[in-house]
């Protein structure tokens, strides 16, 4: 084994793509790259393999109904705080999380148990006004460039 090398990571993700993954964003006319995703000036975001997400934050549970939807909002508040594209996207960002998780869930659903159905379609409404609200609130520091992951070494 060769000499001992300090590596710099960033904590704080739970989950990665395994596979490249397309969203129709309705943001036009921006070309962002930052590191595994990217956003084309025909409103096509791409989240490519390796993307790594925290997924559900701020109280927000982690099912499968969001994971899809916090993928594409991370990516999305981490291109406004890295200065590439205008804050003035959260509204939009925020919207499109709540748009996708209805959608989501819905399907989650649909391929439910009974019990679990019916849990879903009582909670959905719920959970979607408070998870945007929440982001409406909240939200605006997490597109702050002051607020990046710090780069962490070890050892």
């Amino acid at each position: 084994m060769g000499p001992n090398v300090e590596i710099e990571y960033q904590a704080g993700y739970s989950y990665q793509l395994y596979k490249d993954a397309e969203f129709h964003v309705g943001i036009f006319g921006w070309e962002v790259q930052i590191d595994f995703a990217s956003l084309a000036p025909d409103g096509v975001m791409t989240l490519h393999k390796g993307f790594a997400w925290n997924g559900a934050s701020g109280g927000a549970i982690d099912t499968d109904s969001i994971i899809r939807a916090s993928a594409l909002h991370d990516a999305l508040y981490r291109m406004m705080r890295s200065g590439l594209l205008p804050r003035h996207y959260r509204e939009t960002a925020d919207y499109l999380l709540r748009e996708m998780y209805e959608i989501d869930a819905e399907v989650v659903r649909k391929r439910s148990n009974l019990f679990k159905g019916w849990f879903i379609r009582i909670v959905k409404p719920l959970r979607s006004r408070w998870t945007f609200r929440a982001l409406r609130i909240a939200g605006e520091s997490s597109t702050d460039p002051e607020n990046k992951n710090p780069v962490l070494t070890a050892p």
